[in-house]
């Protein structure tokens, strides 16, 4: 199975030679080498965007850049309940409640994924 650039992935403006926010969000992985360099992957580039601040020229943009940011948290997120949902389930095909206190852990990651998707 082919898998994903590793997280944590970030979205950022495009800028001009001299500093300036252009139309356009680059996202990009944090990376780590081998050697210990740390440096940047490009993930993907939306054209003609608003800039993660939004306003200008496609408010959709800043968005959707989010959104695709957010991606390997959220993935993270549904691997986790899905394990947890996986732990509820018997040999038979039935269900078994869980913990409270585990739903609470599963709640706030995922609480905390989407609200890193939405920008809050």
């Amino acid at each position: 199975m082919i898998t994903h650039t590793p997280g944590p992935w970030e979205a950022i403006d495009r800028k001009d030679a001299r500093g300036n926010i252009v139309c356009g969000i680059t996202i990009i992985a944090h990376t780590e080498e081998a050697n210990g360099a740390c440096g940047s992957l490009v993930i993907c580039r939306l054209p003609d965007g608003a800039g993660t601040k939004g306003g200008g020229c496609w408010p959709h943009q800043s968005a959707n850049a989010r959104l695709i940011a957010a991606a390997p948290d959220l993935l993270a997120v549904v691997r986790e309940i899905e394990r947890a949902l996986d732990l509820c389930l018997t040999k038979d095909g039935a269900w078994t409640d869980m913990p409270p206190a585990y739903k609470r852990v599963l709640y706030d990651v995922a609480s905390a994924a989407v609200a890193r998707a939405e920008g809050r």
